[in-house]
């Protein structure tokens, strides 16, 4: 089939997206949205997630040619879940280190991204928030991004303090590992950094460039001042290449400023950008919402939200303690054990339910913190009752956003498990949360930073 001059010279942005979960796929598909929407850009979203996630919301996209779904083996794997409450330390370290971690899987999977990267010439590298793909777009000389507010590198590394790694006997390897995924991440030209950012150990010490939050509206106005800003940043990238080239001859072409030794100690490489939330919006009113539930007027509505529960427990949800009167409660399809049973003021939700619309509809939400339930809880300024869990290390600095935006209710495991939730869900009723007090537009922001560097580097 021949290719068009058209897609020829359509700027190819390829979009690595950890299987980790769906909040990271949710975000991934806002910047690509953005992206495909404010440029001539063709997205390729490359991840070992299921294609149906991406071709659904970018249907006619993939008809023009904007949009491509690339599936590949998975290039990291997060933490490997017990269920919906506790994660396995080892179990993760090991399955990293199978994936990527030993130097036969590292050096295979990095040559084979870095074939595919340079035969599709790809401009730009976004990572969400896979280590080694940033790796692969340096060593191609392709600048790249972390659009996140985790990294592996700071999970794994508490997970090394944990009592079961050090029995595990392979603590050192473990390690070792880690600090692989320190110097990848180090690869990256800039990291977007999301609220509720934990420490993130390869750009820690790094002050940032800019915060875009209120910035960065479009073409014409802050669009020249960033494209101003990205070439005086070239420049001094072109000026300390120059010199790191004079002294060792070791340059990766594709990194902000080079990893070269000065008196100070390592030179930083990387630009540190704060980004608003990425995050979904609601596309359906409220009431349009409820009516097609079948939600009453005057209820009140509690959305359940928290996948991976395990089959195994006894669900008690049908007395007095569970909802205060006059709540219903709706489940979304992962949230529920296959053949247990509801109770009368519970109702299943659609599976093709699109979940900021329920938040919006809901009067409460209760689930686990992640990114994605605490950023649609906050920017919709609905109060989430939250399930706390072992072993999560960004769970604090997520929960640090509920509190500053009078947004969250702990309900512990054992009353969650019990069927308890009376006390939480009327707390959380009485709760009238904040929000951010600004716009949650972190997609258009991250794609019209990568658009303006992109226009920056056509100038050189």
């Amino acid at each position: 089939m021949a290719v068009s001059k058209a897609d020829r010279d359509r700027r190819v942005v390829a979009y690595y997206c950890t299987g980790h979960g769906l909040g990271h796929a949710t975000r991934v598909i806002e910047v690509a949205r953005e992206l495909i929407r404010a440029a001539e850009i063709q997205v390729v979203v490359c991840s070992s997630l299921p294609d149906a996630l991406f071709i659904q919301e970018f249907a006619k996209d993939v008809l023009l040619g904007r949009f491509r779904y690339r599936k590949i083996e998975p290039l990291d794997c997060g933490g490997i879940q017990r269920d919906a409450f506790r994660v396995e330390p080892v179990a993760s370290l090991e399955t990293y280190w199978s994936l990527c971690g030993s130097a036969e899987a590292r050096r295979e999977k990095i040559a084979r991204e870095k074939t595919w990267l340079e035969s599709n010439r790809v401009r730009f590298v976004l990572s969400d928030t896979v280590p080694v793909a940033l790796r692969c777009a340096s060593e191609c000389g392709i600048p790249s991004a972390v659009v996140s507010n985790l990294s592996w590198d700071f999970i794994y590394g508490q997970f090394l303090k944990m009592p079961e790694v050090a029995e595990s006997g392979s603590r050192d390897r473990y390690a070792a590992m880690v600090e692989d995924i320190v110097e990848d991440y180090k690869c990256a030209t800039f990291l977007f950094r999301l609220p509720g950012a934990h420490p993130m150990p390869a750009f820690d010490g790094i002050e940032p460039t800019l915060s875009a939050r209120g910035l960065l509206a479009g073409r014409g106005g802050p669009w020249d001042s960033l494209v101003e800003l990205f070439m005086a940043v070239e420049r001094e990238v072109r000026e300390e290449i120059d010199t790191s080239s004079s002294e060792d001859g070791d340059v990766r072409r594709g990194r902000e400023i080079d990893a070269s030794s000065s008196e100070d100690g390592d030179v930083p490489h990387s630009k540190v950008f704060e980004m608003p939330f990425v995050v979904r919006g609601a596309r359906t009113s409220r009431e349009e919402v409820r009516r097609n539930l079948g939600v009453l007027p005057d209820a009140k509505l509690l959305v359940l939200m928290l996948g991976g529960l395990s089959g195994d427990a006894s669900w008690s949800v049908d007395g007095d303690d569970t909802l205060p009167a006059g709540w219903v409660c709706g489940v979304t399809a992962p949230a529920w054990p296959e053949g247990a049973g509801l109770g009368d003021r519970f109702f299943r939700l659609p599976h093709d339910a699109y979940l900021p619309d329920i938040i919006l509809a809901s009067d409460a939400v209760i689930g686990k913190i992640g990114y994605g339930s605490v950023s649609e809880c906050v920017s919709l300024q609905k109060p989430l009752i939250f399930v706390p869990r072992a072993n999560f290390a960004e769970e604090g600095f997520l929960r640090l956003i509920l509190e500053e935006t009078w947004g969250g209710v702990e309900l512990s495991r054992d009353f969650f498990e019990a069927g308890r939730w009376r006390e939480a869900v009327e707390r959380a009723a009485a709760m009238r949360p904040q929000g951010t007090g600004e716009r949650n537009d972190g997609g258009e922001k991250c794609a019209l930073a990568v658009l303006a560097y992109m226009d920056c580097k056509t100038s050189f």
